[in-house]
């Protein structure tokens, strides 16, 4: 393992703590709100920026479910691999399908759902080129300032937010034989930005091609099948937004004119470019990238060069690695059930704190909010959430759950919303909804003095009124000391008040009171 020369304990804290608030430094323009605005979240790196407390364990049947809808576009069929996004109390989902009835074969959509319910509130389709595969395109929603971008079979459209409408649409270039595109749209100071064959730099405003840049496929996919999955990410630096993108290298580009200003090339070798490389992360000036032969790697970032600061020479598929307080957090794919592990390593110098073998996933990637890290294994069957813990791997709770399991979850407001085959569900993760096993029994415990305190008032009022059913009530609970002390003495006076009066359960209770 290439990490360069290993700080002493104290430095680290130092940089440590330098980093931590840099990264709070970092967070302040990008961040919005509570949304969850585009893949992988408002600074597109996993973290969610705000967020109540969340549950440290669930209940034996999962965090709460607050909605799920299966039949959302076609009828419960597999519309895609697009991850769901959250912004102004609303869920926003592209997905597409073969459809014989149409023109071109196909069908591209996106659909609006209520945040807190479910409920759909508007649903936008349109015709679209029926060539590649239906699970190859799975681009998800941007939503930036009203507006939401994103890419579909063969084009591109930007619909009004609020009410499905399409403002604008683009035809975009990819090889006749890809099977699809997968990337993600990142709107950067008014231009829509897009890996697909290349770098696409549309106005925002009326999708007017401001640059485009093309690059033929790499060396592994020289039979032009190769579909973009990497996303791009921005990168602010003193005052300026840039953009780092991930095609045949990873590339600092300028949003206004598409040009690099440096390459990191990227390492050859996996079979098919979204079986290799992954979407960076960023935070602050660290950046981290996961390449299958190339393996995870830290960089500092500059205008000049980025700096490599350390190289894990292992790890599987295009997952996206999660930077979260100062540690560096990846699950492997693990793709067509192969063996993968879950890792965690320092992002100042490499060092990996542990290494857990774990069941297989697909190609979704992590979320981190509240010290906890969220995320899929077995294909998206099965939900987990882990601790944030640099020192052990702690998971804390799994449930089963019908996600698909290339696509990522998003989180807005304590929830976790998923995307399933054909439709969406949610999840409330907080304490609040899922309080601890602990909480509950104490819970229920309150709820049974509660109850036996007013049982007790209800029974003195008819017993002070003569009642032979109260006053035999009554000796009960001075005998068995429910909603009052025990007293077996006044119990006595109270069974044999309603014995004397015929209350023949009562007289059966006295004989069997223990004597004094």
């Amino acid at each position: 393992m290439d990490r360069g020369t290993k700080p002493c304990a104290g430095e680290r804290r130092s940089r440590h703590i330098l980093l931590f608030l840099t990264f709070l430094l970092a967070w302040i323009p990008l961040a919005i709100g509570a949304d969850w605005p585009q893949w992988r979240g408002p600074d597109r790196n996993g973290v969610a920026p705000e967020s109540p407390p969340l549950a440290d364990e669930w209940p034996g049947p999962g965090p709460k479910l607050l909605w799920q809808i299966e039949r959302l576009m076609h009828g419960g069929d597999e519309t895609g691999h697009s991850s769901p996004v959250v912004a102004g109390g609303r869920v926003y989902l592209y997905g597409n399908w073969m459809d014989a009835k149409t023109p071109e074969g196909a069908n591209d959509a996106v659909t609006c759902l209520n945040a807190s319910t479910g409920a759909l509130l508007w649903r936008s389709v349109f015709p679209a080129d029926g060539q590649g595969e239906v699970r190859a395109h799975g681009s998800t929603p941007c939503v930036v300032n009203g507006r939401l971008y994103v890419a579909g079979r063969r084009r591109v459209y930007c619909l009004d937010a609020a009410n499905g409408k399409l403002l604008w649409k683009q035809p975009i270039d990819l090889p006749v034989k890809s099977s699809g595109i997968s990337c993600s749209f990142a709107v950067v100071d008014g231009i829509a930005i897009l890996i697909c064959q290349g770098f696409y730099g549309f106005d925002a405003l009326t999708g007017q091609v401001r640059w485009r840049r093309t690059e033929a496929p790499g060396p592994w996919n020289s039979n032009g099948g190769w579909p973009s999955c990497p996303s791009a990410v921005v990168w602010r630096h003193e005052g300026k937004n840039y953009v780092v993108c991930s095609c045949k290298s990873v590339e600092l580009l300028d949003p206004a004119t598409g040009q690099a200003i440096w390459k990191i090339p990227w390492v050859e070798g996996g079979w098919s470019s979204w079986n290799g490389n992954s979407t960076p992360s960023i935070i602050g000036d660290r950046m981290v990238i996961n390449q299958k032969a190339g393996g995870l790697e830290g960089y500092a970032l500059s205008l000049e060069a980025p700096r490599k600061l350390w190289h894990i020479p292992d790890h599987d598929v295009a997952t996206s690695p999660l930077i979260y307080q100062g540690n560096v957090y990846t699950i492997g794919g693990g793709d067509y059930a192969k063996t993968t592990s879950m890792k965690c390593a320092d992002l100042f110098d490499g060092t990996v704190a542990w290494e857990r073998n774990t069941k297989p996933q697909g190609a979704s990637s992590p979320l981190a909010a509240d010290g906890k890290i969220f995320g899929f294994l077995q294909f998206g069957r099965l939900l987990c959430m882990w601790k944030a813990d640099p020192l052990h791997y702690t998971l804390l709770a799994t449930t089963p759950v019908k996600a698909d399991g290339y696509s990522s979850p998003a989180f807005a407001n304590g929830c976790l919303y998923l995307r399933l085959l054909d439709g969406a569900a949610c999840y409330d993760v907080t304490r609040t909804a899922n309080p601890p096993a602990s909480e509950l029994a104490d819970a229920a415990r309150r709820r049974k003095l509660e109850n036996q305190a007013k049982a007790f008032k209800y029974y003195r009022e008819l017993a002070d009124q003569g009642d032979a059913l109260g006053e035999w009530r009554l000796g009960e609970m001075y005998r068995d000391g429910e909603g009052v002390a025990r007293d077996l003495q006044k119990s006595r006076e109270w069974l044999v008040k309603a014995a004397n009066q015929g209350e023949k359960d009562a007289a059966t209770d006295l004989s069997e009171l223990p004597v004094q």
